[in-house]
């Protein structure tokens, strides 16, 4: 009898390691993203929705990469492109690269254990990289789905901000760093 409950102790334990085991991929052309946009005017507000959604691929130098493009037609038509990422699903990592300067950098390292410092690239926000903390590392279920769930933190800014894997920043696919714009 005494034998079951270190038995069931060794299974828990064992248990959470293959629950992350598998990496949920950011980038899927079977994906949209949709994002309201706030526009703090004098004296109002304003708002717009953009959608995001990879479409197609292109090869740079011996790397390939895939198309983000945006739109911000209701019926989704008149898409532009807006920038190219690549993803190494063994690492968790995804790369950004700019359309217009043509650089790449990190923009999301869902890896990343928690007191790790990630320096990431996204020349919306900034021409330096941008340094985030990770203050915190769990599991959120969305659909029925268990992700990692990684809570950034700017130092600078006292500003944080959530990843989830397979989805991106919750300010948005591409606006990973907006913290540290003071979002």
């Amino acid at each position: 009898m005494k034998l079951k409950y270190p038995l069931l102790g060794i299974v828990l334990l064992i248990v959470p390691s293959f629950v992350f085991a598998q990496y949920l991929p950011l980038i899927s052309e079977n994906a949209l993203w949709s994002h309201v946009e706030i526009h703090c005017l004098p004296g109002y507000n304003s708002y717009s929705s953009r959608y995001y959604a990879f479409i197609n691929d292109t090869v740079i130098g011996e790397t390939i990469y895939q198309k983000l493009y945006a739109t911000e037609s209701p019926d989704q038509t008149g898409w532009y492109l807006w920038g190219l990422y690549r993803e190494d699903t063994s690492t968790g990592k995804v790369w950004y690269r700019s359309v217009f300067p043509e650089s790449e950098g990190i923009a999301y390292d869902f890896s990343a254990q928690v007191g790790d410092t990630v320096e990431i690239y996204n020349p919306a926000f900034s021409a330096d990289p941008i340094r985030l903390i990770v203050m915190e590392k769990n599991s959120v279920e969305i659909g029925g789905i268990l992700r990692k769930q990684l809570k950034m933190w700017d130092p600078q800014h006292i500003q944080s901000e959530i990843w989830i894997e397979g989805i991106g920043s919750l300010y948005g696919i591409k606006n990973s760093g907006m913290s540290w714009a003071g979002a």
